[in-house]
């Protein structure tokens, strides 16, 4: 069990999970808090986030705010269910 400060150099490598105290930040020495952690488990990223790889959301509900859009696929499918009776 280690408390306290860790501070080291190049590449950290464990064996198991890292676990922050709830309602921690992660960082680097310019911006400590760019992820941040709730209690609840719920993320928030303060700076942008780029994904390589596929991207899934799995919920009920995908909330986006933005001002501008762009997809570049020339593919775009907004409702993929039949509509019965005007529903």
């Amino acid at each position: 069990d280690v408390s306290g400060t860790y501070t080291g150099g190049g590449l950290m490598t464990t064996g198991g999970n890292i676990v922050i105290p709830n309602g921690g930040n992660i960082g680097s020495a310019s911006d400590t808090d760019s992820i941040a952690i709730d209690s609840s488990g719920n993320i928030t990223a303060s700076q942008n986030l780029t994904v390589t790889g596929n991207f899934t959301v799995n919920g009920t509900t995908t909330t986006v705010s933005t001002t501008n859009m762009v997809v570049e696929d020339e593919l775009s499918f907004l409702r993929t269910t039949i509509c019965v009776g005007g529903r």
